[in-house]
């Protein structure tokens, strides 16, 4: 890993520790950030966004071992799918543990993602903490690229991680999956 990089991941890590809203490349696309504790940023990305509160805002973890910390009993059957998914894969899930209501949809699930891409994954380890994404857009357009990020977002931002941190090749779309009991 470069020093250039490393430095950018202990800048990221300051500002979500601190409570700012980053801009953040994620394994999917550009996202609104912020660490999970911090429930005013969480508000100003909400409003932002103008985003509906009942549902679940996604969580990042970056691996399972964070993932487990957050629910109490994960099925060995979508332990195996998140083992061998390739792709992003964002599971809601009902009753989670750990997790401050203010992260919660209106009907107590969360949706959780464990992500795939290093530059995430080494700032969310060295937070040692869930982050909150949403895409950073007002539109129903995902921004794939720096360029299609409007203005409007931009100018709201605390902090911006560099755009050499995303890299267009891994980013794949999520699929979003809900499971029972039986893991099914």
């Amino acid at each position: 890993m470069s020093i250039v990089l490393e430095q950018t991941i202990v800048q990221t890590v300051r500002a979500l520790k601190a409570c700012k809203m980053v801009l953040f490349p994620t394994d999917t696309m550009w996202s609104l950030s912020c660490s999970m504790n911090c429930e005013k940023t969480i508000s100003r990305i909400c409003n932002l966004k103008k985003l509906d509160r009942n549902n679940p805002l996604i969580l990042l973890v970056c691996d399972e071992f964070m993932l487990k910390r957050y629910i109490k009993k994960l099925h060995p059957r979508v332990e195996t799918v998140l083992h061998y998914y390739q792709r992003p894969l964002t599971l809601v899930h009902k009753n989670p543990i750990n997790i401050p209501k203010h992260i919660l949809a209106s009907d107590g699930t969360m949706a959780i993602r464990i992500v795939k891409n290093h530059f995430c994954q080494a700032v969310i380890h060295d937070l040692d903490n869930p982050i909150v994404i949403s895409s950073a857009n007002i539109s129903s357009v995902d921004p794939m690229s720096f360029s299609e990020i409007p203005e409007s977002v931009k100018s709201e931002i605390d902090f911006m991680v560099p755009k050499f941190c995303y890299d267009p090749v891994e980013r794949k779309p999520s699929k979003i999956a809900s499971y029972n009991s039986k893991g099914v």
